[in-house]
């Protein structure tokens, strides 16, 4: 089945090279500087996703590339009628040499809509990525009685390995609420995330846990939590939050003070 849109990029040296392009995502051609590195944007020019749709964005980096992707606006997942699902699959691979940073705009569903997402970071030793997932869920309309299914998935692959899998997975129906009763133990936050620091090492980790004890005006409204895999090469920063925009401050906040 042919992919509803579809975005491939191969970055040498810095340089995009578009090996597709077509459908609703496009990499901009303006380049900026941040972090030390080279600035893209991916724009959405499509009013969001549908149900049935099936979208794929896939980044390699080599030759010392060292990117710093962003997107422009959320992205929206909306209604679904029956039991199709909008689908978004995402692949970074990432050499030796190499460095990316993939914060992207909060994903907000919709009442009704059904999401599923997967991203797999394909790193070879060496290779450094930070990279997040942010999702929010509208909140109900009066007429609405919809069930809304989120969905995603991080696998991450270090020199060859794959050294974790993790996923964010709600079903919330208006008779069983899972997700509700949950919100409700941790405080209402309604929206969820994840940042992860692939590559770095141990290093990276403990000046992430220095980090954490700072404070920023945004951390003062969102609740996280870190931990380290196994390797010691991956850390997750898992927060919640009351707004989506309150977790990529805090995410882009952590990322800016971390390479400095």
């Amino acid at each position: 089945m042919e992919p509803t849109s579809s975005l491939v990029v191969d970055f040498k040296n810095g340089v995009p090279r578009c090996q597709e392009q077509f459908g609703q995502f496009r990499l901009s051609n303006r380049t900026t500087e941040i972090f030390g590195r080279k600035r893209f944007f991916i724009t959405e020019i499509g009013p969001g996703l549908f149900p049935g749709e099936r979208h794929q964005i896939s980044l390699s980096l080599s030759d010392k590339s060292n990117v710093v992707i962003e997107s422009q606006s959320a992205t929206k997942v909306h209604l679904c009628e029956d039991d199709r699902y909008a689908k978004m699959k995402q692949n970074f691979k990432i050499a030796s040499d190499c460095s990316l940073i993939a914060l992207l705009a909060p994903t907000i569903s919709y009442e009704g809509s059904n999401f599923v997402s997967s991203i797999q970071l394909d790193l070879a030793l060496g290779g450094e990525a930070i990279t997040s997932e942010i999702i929010a869920k509208v909140a109900p309309t009066k007429n609405s009685h919809g069930t809304t299914t989120i969905d995603m998935a991080m696998e991450v692959i270090y020199g060859g390995e794959t050294v974790l899998i993790d996923r964010i997975a709600t079903h919330e129906n208006p008779l069983f609420d899972p997700l509700g009763a949950r919100q409700r133990i941790t405080g209402g936050f309604d929206v969820i995330g994840t940042i992860y620091f692939c590559g770095f090492g141990p290093q990276g980790d403990l000046k992430l846990h220095e980090l954490t004890k700072i404070g920023t005006s945004a951390m003062t409204k969102v609740q996280s939590s870190l931990a380290t895999s196994p390797m010691e090469q991956i850390t997750l920063i898992r927060g919640r939050a009351r707004d989506p925009f309150y977790l990529a401050s805090y995410f882009s906040w952590l990322t800016e003070n971390f390479l400095n």
